[in-house]
């Protein structure tokens, strides 16, 4: 079984996309799976119907087009990695549990390391990384952020995040 991260890459690749930011609706459609938007309620970011010959993301109309964009990704990535559950909600699997409401479920963590990895591939931040600071090398840590940010057209946390996760939190 293929790392998050490699499905993400090799999803990447067979949809042909080869730079930022990731039409992630299109590599949706391209894998199988049909996206509609919808207004849901103000907790629910998505969710995911996995059945059989039909894969269906839902996604909430009312969030942010950033946020829109990792829950597609997110349950993208339960669909690629073959989780186990016919419907996943908000990124839990529908019969909740205590485990559900903390990050520890692994199907969970590993839907949001895939989505990070389709959205901010490692070497596509690195190369912008390098490309901004010698644009502007005397940048904040903030500054850097919201400009990889939206290069990828990801969230400020989401890009910092995986700033981190790569190891390439810059101190000012």
């Amino acid at each position: 079984m293929p790392t998050p991260e490699n499905r993400a890459l090799e999803t990447l690749k067979a949809a042909g996309v080869v730079a930022a930011p990731v039409d992630v609706e299109v590599v949706a459609k391209q894998m199988g799976c049909k996206v509609m938007f919808q207004a849901l309620k103000s907790d629910l970011s998505g969710l995911l119907v996995n059945q059989p010959g039909n894969c269906l993301i839902g996604v909430n109309s009312h969030q942010s087009k950033t946020r829109q964009r990792f829950t597609i990704a997110h349950e993208l990535g339960h669909f690629l990695l073959q989780h186990k559950g016919e419907m996943f909600v908000d990124g839990t699997v529908l019969r909740r549990d205590e485990n559900s409401s903390r990050a520890t479920d692994p199907q969970e963590i590993e839907a949001n390391r895939f989505a990070a990895a389709l959205l901010m591939p490692a070497e596509w931040v690195y190369a912008k990384l390098t490309e901004n600071r010698k644009q502007s090398p005397n940048g904040s840590v903030e500054e850097v952020t919201s400009a990889l940010a939206s290069q990828f057209d990801v969230s400020s946390q989401a890009m910092s995040i995986r700033l981190a996760n790569l190891g390439c939190l810059i101190p000012d």
